[in-house]
């Protein structure tokens, strides 16, 4: 897929001056910008069980929230190869999670398969698992309605990112 649009040169008029600039920006930092950046780290949410795809002493899992969005909660990214070509803010983290998961946002209305590779879903790895970019979830009360692993963490990602990765 094509991750990269061209902006065609636009003008901007300051001080009786015009600028005449072009940029290449991607489609991930646009929709980043849009729909991703939330500050939800810290606040309380109700969550309300998607689904999961559990495995002995693994269990991604998919959660709405009360906040027009959803938590996913999956193993921690450590390989140092994909977490040195994913920028990730000091409010964020990535998780890895199965492909399977995401077929539960339909128990809250997105329908159909993932067909946008687009973030949240940053990378897909070798064996084929999503890794999904989101804001850390650090509030305790949130983080209490969870069993997580050791080795899991989750993200809060925004209901319109999650919607756009999906399709008929």
């Amino acid at each position: 897929m094509q991750n990269e649009i061209d902006m065609a040169s636009y003008e901007a008029d300051s001080s009786n001056q015009t600028h005449a600039r072009s940029c290449r920006v991607t489609l991930s930092s646009v929709l980043l910008s849009a729909t991703h950046r939330n500050t939800y780290s810290g606040v309380t949410m109700r969550l309300t069980f998607l689904g999961k795809e559990s495995v002995p002493d693994q269990s991604p899992t998919l959660y709405a929230t009360d906040s027009d969005s959803y938590v996913v909660q999956g193993w921690i990214v450590t390989d140092p190869k994909i977490l040195a070509v994913i920028p990730v803010a000091e409010d964020e983290t990535v998780v890895e999670v199965p492909p399977k998961l995401m077929v539960h946002l339909a128990n809250d209305g997105p329908e159909g398969d993932v067909v946008n590779l687009i973030p949240p879903i940053v990378h897909v790895n070798e064996v084929g698992n999503y890794i999904v970019r989101g804001t850390k979830v650090t509030d305790q009360e949130t983080l209490s309605q969870m069993d997580i692993p050791g080795h899991e963490t989750c993200v809060h990602v925004s209901r319109v990112a999650m919607a756009a990765l999906v399709g008929s």
